[in-house]
């Protein structure tokens, strides 16, 4: 974890910054898309052929990989085998495992942490300044490629912590982690694409609504509805 997150994930963070980011946020919003959709496809693409090509191969360290039954599985960075709580006090059925609560309090964490640097830091003043008026921002003396970097340097390592802490919880697969970028976006609309705390609140009331809408179609739901996959 702390390899992935401290170096692998700084590295990258910078290294798309001066490759491709950078580049990306002056170019016409069509370019912005398709880069953006190119990256999701081509990060976990490389990620694997790293991981079969170099770990696996050249350095037979045996990681857990997507190819062939595709269910690879990875522990999680708390107790192994996971620990489960059943809170009959708050509903009969209901069960947390280490694994989902480490989730929820690094989440909590971040979410934190990163409102304090956007609100209560030159750093966090500078990045807002240089996405609202860049211009204005050039001109009292704030460094856009330096701000540029740091703000992706950060996106990477909470990127970093998120597949971490999620991986446990779902099947070692890309297409996984794509939906629950794609699904995370509802959250962001719902701050408003500015607030923090309601977006961690909005975040987490849409996973609970979705677990009950999962676990309990067919007694909420109009039966042809329930019966509907996905």
């Amino acid at each position: 974890a702390l390899i992935s997150v401290l170096i692998i994930a700084l590295l990258l963070g910078l290294a798309l910054d001066r490759i491709l980011l950078r580049r990306l946020a002056t170019a016409p919003v069509y370019a912005r898309i398709v880069g953006s959709i190119g990256l999701l496809i081509a990060l976990p693409a490389l990620a694997l052929w790293l991981v079969e090509a170099l770990g696996n191969t050249v350095l037979d360290l045996g990681m857990p990989i997507t190819t062939g039954t595709g269910n690879a599985t990875v522990r999680g960075i708390g107790p192994f085998p996971r620990e489960t709580w059943h809170l009959d006090w708050l509903s009969q059925g209901v069960s947390l495992n280490s694994d989902q609560v480490a989730v929820f309090v690094a989440a909590l964490l971040a979410a934190i942490a990163l409102w304090l640097v956007l609100r209560h830091t030159r750093l966090g003043l500078e990045m807002r300044a240089v996405v609202n008026r860049s211009d204005l921002a050039g001109l009292r003396g704030v460094n856009a490629s330096r701000t540029s970097s740091a703000a992706w340097v950060l996106t990477m390592m909470l990127a970093g912590i998120g597949g971490i802490l999620i991986a446990p919880l779902f099947q070692l697969q890309d297409f996984v982690f794509t939906l629950v970028v794609l699904g995370s976006l509802a959250a962001v609309v719902l701050g408003g694409l500015k607030s923090l705390p309601i977006a961690f609140i909005g975040g987490l009331m849409l996973g609970v609504i979705q677990n009950l809408v999962a676990g309990y179609s067919e007694d909420i739901l109009a039966h042809f509805l329930s019966n509907l996959s996905g």
